[in-house]
């Protein structure tokens, strides 16, 4: 056998081991890190940022019908106001079991389905206020009058990534421990026109809910250090 064919077949024998073995996981991550409710993270006021339930802003929904919202084991969605009376609206979508298509629910999905145009979209490292960055993906959003830019990230287990690509290769490092990864979509948008101010309020109000958590419940909404991976 040929040195060509010999590694063609190590690497398919491996490939297909992998497979298998991302194939039968049993061991959910949300039983062994004890999840709580997402709403046992709000808080009433963080740092400058009130809750605001009276608002008559509509946060844009995280799910489109009943049949989505069964792929989820946990939604929160919450307004928040400054004292300068800016308004962000909070979206987290949470499931147990990352393998249910947490992708296929995704800004890019649900927003069109529900009448806005995208008008832009990019990626970028933000900075948080320990200094950690985090990749986040932005979307300025339009329907009608209103014009809601977002920014949100997808987190596997306890690790950000930014493509299907670095979710596959996630998936199997877990199941080569026989974990299956639970995930979430965390999405903060606010209605503003001007780019730049709309990221400041953004930004600010990630900063602050970051800062507001545990340090051992940081990584289930922002990553571990070691998932924040460099283009």
């Amino acid at each position: 056998m040929s040195w060509f064919k010999a590694s063609s077949l190590c690497a398919l024998m491996i490939i297909t081991a992998s497979v298998a073995v991302w194939a039968t996981p049993t061991d959910y991550l949300a039983d062994i890190k004890h999840r709580e409710t997402l709403n046992n993270y709000v808080e009433p006021q963080l740092d400058d940022w009130q809750l605001d339930r009276g608002s008559r802003v509509l946060v844009t929904n995280a799910v489109l019908d009943e049949k989505l919202e069964s792929a989820y084991s946990d939604l929160l969605s919450e307004t928040y106001r400054n004292a300068d009376n800016k308004k962000v609206m909070l979206s987290v979508a949470y499931s147990d079991n990352q393998r249910n298509g947490l992708a296929v629910h995704s800004p890019e999905a649900c927003y069109p389905a529900q009448g806005f145009k995208i008008l832009e979209r990019k990626q970028f490292p933000m900075t948080l206020n320990d200094g950690k960055q985090i990749t986040v993906r932005y979307m300025k959003t339009q329907r009608g009058n209103r014009i809601e830019p977002l920014v949100y990230w997808t987190i596997a287990g306890e690790h950000l990534y930014r493509n299907n690509l670095e979710k596959k290769q996630l998936a199997i490092e877990y199941a080569m421990d026989n974990i299956i990864p639970d995930g979430l979509i965390f999405r903060v948008s606010t209605i503003e026109a001007d780019e730049k101010v709309a990221l400041a309020a953004i930004t600010d109000f990630i900063r602050d809910f970051h800062d507001s958590l545990a340090e051992t419940e940081q990584p289930r909404f922002f990553g571990t250090a070691s998932a924040v991976m460099a283009d």
